[in-house]
Protein backbone atom coordinates (compact mmCIF):
# COMPACT_ATOMS: atom_id res chain seq x y z
CA UNK A 1 0.00 0.00 0.00
CA UNK A 2 2.88 2.67 0.71
CA UNK A 3 4.09 2.11 -3.07
CA UNK A 4 0.59 2.84 -3.91
CA UNK A 5 0.45 6.04 -2.22
CA UNK A 6 3.35 6.94 -3.50
CA UNK A 7 2.11 6.59 -6.40
CA UNK A 8 -1.03 8.48 -6.15
CA UNK A 9 0.91 11.09 -4.68
CA UNK A 10 3.14 11.30 -7.58
CA UNK A 11 0.14 11.28 -10.14
CA UNK A 12 -1.65 14.00 -7.77
CA UNK A 13 1.97 15.97 -8.79
CA UNK A 14 1.38 15.42 -11.99
CA UNK A 15 -1.98 16.19 -12.93
CA UNK A 16 -1.02 19.91 -11.67
CA UNK A 17 1.43 20.03 -13.70
CA UNK A 18 -1.00 19.73 -16.54
CA UNK A 19 -3.55 21.86 -14.96
CA UNK A 20 -1.34 25.01 -14.48
CA UNK A 21 0.27 24.48 -18.44
CA UNK A 22 -1.20 25.75 -21.85
CA UNK A 23 0.30 22.83 -23.36
CA UNK A 24 -0.58 19.58 -22.51
CA UNK A 25 -4.31 19.06 -22.18
CA UNK A 26 -6.22 18.27 -18.57
CA UNK A 27 -9.31 16.49 -17.47
CA UNK A 28 -10.55 17.39 -14.52
CA UNK A 29 -12.26 14.34 -13.77
CA UNK A 30 -8.57 12.56 -13.68
CA UNK A 31 -7.93 14.43 -10.65
CA UNK A 32 -11.78 13.44 -9.24
CA UNK A 33 -11.12 9.97 -9.94
CA UNK A 34 -7.51 10.12 -7.90
CA UNK A 35 -9.07 11.62 -5.09
CA UNK A 36 -11.25 8.46 -4.83
CA UNK A 37 -8.41 6.42 -5.51
CA UNK A 38 -6.46 8.39 -2.55
CA UNK A 39 -8.91 7.70 -0.48
CA UNK A 40 -9.83 4.08 -1.01
CA UNK A 41 -5.30 3.24 0.19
Amino acid sequence: MKVAAKEADETKYWLKLCEKSKNYPYDASLSEDLLVIIKIL
